[in-house]
């Protein structure tokens, strides 16, 4: 299949989405989402209902798996720029046993962070959303989420690396020229891509956050098959538009890939990572 196919975005992203919530909530850590809990519920008084802003909502797959693990009186917030994504979330999640309330606003990441995170919020989530952001835009939200006391919670962000078995010429071409791909301004200034995870890191330490990190590596083998074709397909795609002058590269590194896939030899491992940071006044432990 050629790498410069297009699909009707609205359909290709919905479907991307629903192919991969299954490997993201298995690649995603538990552990953090205990502490998260344990946050809630040293702050709270058993019952109370407290404050959740999920940014990039996406179809409500980081809502799924965050609320049967978090204590009941979750009151939503769910923020993305596609109306008929936050139709989806909302029309699936609301009524998840946990949920007193979700409410669902349509608005891109270069609106200011103070109107989307209330100064009453308690928890800020996002999922596979920092790698698309610059580093300003990071200290700014995490200078707002310090400002309301907010635990953070940022998962699935892209580590740089994917491992692909078996081995091929130019799998590490491919991977270098995604990663420099990836770093493109994708609305909210040069997009930090690999670096976006640790940079995070740095931010809400210098805010007084406790941090914890934990890795959220995709395993995908070939039950995953149609996951696999998108993720290669989306993976040439981004090649083949950051050197347009190697496009038979690319072409013959896909079409290969497709051949392993097709023959159920091809398993896939893309690196990820869970950040959770907790302020420092909640008596969270120093970080690691």
């Amino acid at each position: 299949m050629a790498v410069s196919e297009h699909r009707q975005a609205g359909f290709f992203e919905v479907d991307w989405l629903s192919l991969r919530e299954s490997v993201d909530h298995a690649a995603r850590s538990p552990a953090l989402t205990h502490e998260l809990a344990g946050f809630i519920g040293d702050r709270l008084p058993a019952g109370a209902g407290y404050e959740l802003v999920d940014l990039g909502c996406g179809t409500g797959s980081n809502l799924r798996y965050l609320v049967p693990l978090l204590p009941a009186g979750q009151r939503w917030t769910l923020i993305d720029h596609d109306a008929s994504h936050l139709a989806r979330a909302d029309d699936a999640c609301r009524s998840l046993p946990g949920i007193d309330t979700i409410r669902c606003r349509r608005a891109g990441l270069d609106r200011p962070l103070d109107s989307l995170i209330p100064r009453t919020t308690h928890i800020v989530t996002a999922s596979a959303l920092i790698d698309l952001v610059s580093r300003a835009w990071l200290e700014r939200l995490v200078a707002r989420c310090a400002e309301c006391g907010a635990a953070v919670l940022v998962a699935l962000s892209y580590s740089g690396t994917f491992r692909l078995t078996p081995a091929r010429t130019d799998d590490d071409w491919i991977l270098s020229q995604f990663n420099d791909h990836q770093c493109q301004d994708k609305g909210a200034g040069p997009a930090l891509g690999p670096e976006a995870w640790p940079e995070l890191v740095e931010c809400l330490q210098a805010q007084g956050y406790a941090v914890q990190t934990a890795a959220a590596d995709w395993q995908l083998g070939p039950e995953q098959g149609a996951l696999q074709v998108s993720l290669l397909q989306g993976w040439a795609q981004a090649v083949a538009e950051q050197c347009p002058m190697d496009i038979d590269r690319v072409r013959r590194w896909l079409d290969q890939r497709l051949r392993d896939r097709a023959a159920d030899r091809l398993t896939i491992e893309v690196a990820h990572r869970d950040v959770l940071g907790l302020p420092a006044a909640a008596g969270a432990e120093a970080p690691e």
